[in-house]
């Protein structure tokens, strides 16, 4: 029993292809041409990476936060706490004295 299927390396059945560059470039307009793209890579990594730290900033602010507020639960609790401890004691002394 043989299998019709085809099986291809990538996505796409075709070959890569470079880039197509004018074949009358001089040697002057190529290096123009290279020190360009260079420079459009490097601006392109710069915002990338401007993008991470903003995406990192932005995290740690959340997480900042999230702290902030779980520190606030946990003091509202405490005090409630504090405050039924009151009442208990309050109430001990009530007692003892009705006694």
């Amino acid at each position: 029993m043989s299998s019709s299927n085809k099986y291809c390396l990538s996505m796409t059945p075709e070959p890569y292809e470079s880039a197509l560059m004018p074949r009358d470039l001089t040697a002057e307009e190529y290096r123009i041409l290279t020190v360009k793209w260079a420079a459009m890579e490097e601006r392109y990594d710069e915002a990338v990476d401007r993008h991470e730290e903003w995406k990192a900033a932005k995290a740690k602010k959340a997480w900042v936060e999230k702290l902030r507020l779980k520190e606030e639960t946990w003091a509202a609790k405490l005090e409630a706490l504090k405050q039924q401890e009151k009442k208990k004691e309050k109430e001990q002394l009530r007692l003892e004295a009705e006694e």
